[in-house]
């Protein structure tokens, strides 16, 4: 190996070769002299960086292996997570040194803060999630991630908090019913979601028992409302083709309410707009009355249970038995609101 090394000095992998057979040779010395030589023959190959940055955190040179470490990450995004993992582990967890590799690149912070949630250092991720360009951030799969981490991880006030922050100047709503106080966002329709962060919009996915859309003909207020057609099948079921993730602050009795219209609906049993969680229906509404009416409020009340886990604002109708008789006719929604009642 050493002799190819030297009739072949412009290629980098006889190098590494060279560097792989004297460590298990037992010279790591001489290993890291041949890999140095091999990462200036080929300064833009991640492979060779990495396997350097390695060798030198084995030999305990961590403050040596940053450059190396970056060098391959920023060449390979998939090095991000292994670099840090490394690092955590060989310097006995020193989160200072992690910060300094990954330094004032955006893309080595985001996966960092990453990091940092997987090993529960929940505030300090927040607080350097925070200081990342807010263009950036929406831009970057990894902004758009790290909020679906928190959320799935149960930080949904966190995670709404964020969210808000990166798009609430974006918010272009003119429903009566937005204000600081409602907890529901784009509450009339009015908005276009952001490409990748829906995490706290609407969120419509298709039914085989209707058709589920934005109406722009129909309106509460604004010119927007949501628009259930249904197709007239039996045992009509809806769980949350239309849903919003919402933040509901445990022990808060919260009112919930939204503007109905019917158009020739006819049913066993009306839908309900209710909120829902991962046991299903937590609360709900009264069923929405048959027949052609114009728009109605419908409310109902909520105490929120002392746990995290998601909730959904939602429309529901829910079979009472295995077969019940068809569904057909629109309903419209508009102009929801979940606002926090005063203690009683």
């Amino acid at each position: 190996a050493r002799r190819a090394s030297e009739l072949t000095f412009w290629d980098y992998r006889y190098k590494q070769l060279l560097a792989h057979l004297q460590e298990l040779n037992g010279d790591p010395d001489a290993a890291e002299q041949s890999l140095r030589v091999a990462v200036k023959l080929a300064p833009n190959n991640s492979e060779i960086n990495w396997l350097y940055a390695n060798l030198l955190i084995r030999l305990g040179r961590l403050d040596e292996s940053l450059a190396p470490l970056k060098s391959a990450s920023m060449m390979n995004e998939r090095y991000y997570p292994q670099a840090y993992d490394l690092l955590w582990q060989a310097s006995g967890q020193n989160l200072e040194l992690l910060k300094t590799m990954a330094g004032d690149d955006a893309t080595a912070r985001l996966s960092l803060v990453q990091f940092m949630l997987d090993q529960s250092l929940t505030s300090e991720a927040l607080a350097l999630f925070r200081g990342i360009d807010r263009q950036i951030k929406i831009d970057s799969g990894k902004g758009s991630s790290f909020i679906r981490s928190l959320i799935a991880s149960g930080r949904i006030e966190s995670a709404r908090s964020l969210w808000l922050e990166l798009l609430g100047s974006n918010a272009q709503t003119q429903s009566s019913s937005d204000s600081p106080a409602n907890q529901v966002w784009n509450s009339g329709f009015e908005a276009d979601s952001v490409r990748n962060f829906d995490h706290f919009d609407w969120t419509i996915t298709p039914s085989e028992y209707a058709r589920i859309g934005i109406d722009s003909r129909a309106n509460h207020s604004g010119s927007r409302s949501l628009k259930i057609s249904f197709a007239g099948r039996d045992t009509t079921t809806l769980r949350g083709e239309a849903k919003q993730l919402v933040f509901l602050r445990p022990g808060v009795r919260y009112r919930i309410e939204c503007f109905v219209k019917t158009s020739d609906l006819f049913t066993p049993e009306g839908p309900k707009v209710a909120i829902i969680g991962t046991s299903g229906v937590l609360a709900a509404s009264d069923p929405i009355p048959e027949g052609t009416n114009d728009w109605k409020l419908v409310s109902f009340e909520y105490i929120a249970p002392n746990e995290t886990s998601p909730k959904y604002l939602t429309i529901v109708r829910i079979p009472k038995f295995s077969y019940d008789d068809q569904t057909r006719g629109v309903v419209w929604f508009d102009d929801f609101s979940i606002i926090e009642l005063p203690r009683q």
